[in-house]
């Protein structure tokens, strides 16, 4: 995060904070303890794994949507080298034998991971302070010779005032290839699990709700999920059929991006977050998802117009 500084104002007196260097075991526990820190909804499966090549990966991630995280850290830049060694790690995990892969990780906290084996779906995170010049230019290259793994890249500057209160600045960079077209399972796959589960229903109901707003749906292995109009890749809802009901999710923040809306209006009309719902409150909460989602698209749509042409 180069070039950045922080001030604290107080009265008319701006007085700035102090730089502050980042520890890379630092980093890792904080991130370890808030996932959000890099990547909303993701939950951590393992940290410090050996691999069969003989790394160490940092952290290993599964996204709600099922997708798998190769997160790998660094106290500064991130560069080439970062990206080679966070493929390389990629490479393994999504060579291993299902069995061995799930013999690395936590099942007993974890024990639905098996439903995220195959398809794999993978994708990298990059963590550091700042973004080495070279790592632009590489990505650009390796996604022009195809590369279709979306890379995060998330950055901070630490800051610690006088009085020891710290302060974490991020920036979060997404990368993804324009030609990347993959769509996990496919619709009929997703429809085929929910017809086992018995919730076809609510989760052909999630895509007319999409199609009634205009919004995009990206299809995961597992699940669909309703994304932003701002940034495609980032997803507003979640559900996911499971025995006789449906895991269901939202992002707040994408909403707050996306719409203007306060993460308080999200939370209050879809209640808590990233649980699992009998099969008969899906039909209710997905209601109460388009309507909010509807009235803040209003909401936003007026915003624009201006007073000479509302008049």
């Amino acid at each position: 995060m180069p070039n950045l500084a922080l001030w604290v104002v107080e009265g008319d007196q701006p007085t700035p904070v102090a730089d502050h260097g980042i520890y890379e075991r630092t980093l890792e526990d904080w991130i370890e303890r808030q996932p959000s820190l890099v990547h909303e909804g993701i939950r951590w499966v393992g940290r410090q794994r050996r691999l069969p090549g003989g790394g160490i990966l940092d952290l290993l991630g599964v996204t709600p949507e099922g997708q798998w995280v190769v997160a790998e850290l660094k106290a500064g830049p991130v560069n080439m080298a970062t990206l080679n060694q966070a493929l390389g790690y990629a490479t393994e995990i999504g060579a291993m034998d299902g069995e061995d892969l799930l013999s690395k990780l936590d099942t007993e906290k974890h024990p639905d991971l098996g439903q995220y084996l195959s398809p794999r779906n993978l994708a990298l995170l990059l963590v550091g302070t700042s973004q080495a010049p070279d790592l632009e230019r590489g990505i650009r290259f390796l996604q022009e010779q195809g590369l279709r793994i979306p890379i995060r890249i998330v950055t901070f500057g630490m800051f610690r005032q006088s009085n020891g209160a710290v302060f974490l600045a991020r920036q979060v960079e997404e990368r993804e290839s324009p030609t990347d077209a993959r769509q996990g399972g496919g619709r009929e796959r997703v429809l085929e699990l929910a017809q086992g589960f018995g919730v076809e229903d609510e989760l052909t109901e999630t895509l007319r709700v999409a199609e009634r707003l205009g919004l995009p749906v990206k299809v995961w292995p597992a699940c669909f999920t309703v994304n932003s109009p701002v940034n495609k890749r980032k997803t507003l809802l979640y559900v996911g059929p499971r025995e006789g009901g449906c895991h269901v999710g939202y992002a707040a923040s994408a909403y707050a991006e996306a719409f203007g809306v306060t993460t308080v209006e999200v939370e209050s009309a879809l209640g808590s977050n990233w649980k699992t719902l009998p099969k008969l409150e899906v039909m209710p909460w997905l209601k109460r998802a388009e309507d909010l989602t509807k009235a803040a698209m209003e909401r936003t749509s007026t915003a624009l117009v201006t007073p000479s042409a509302r008049a």
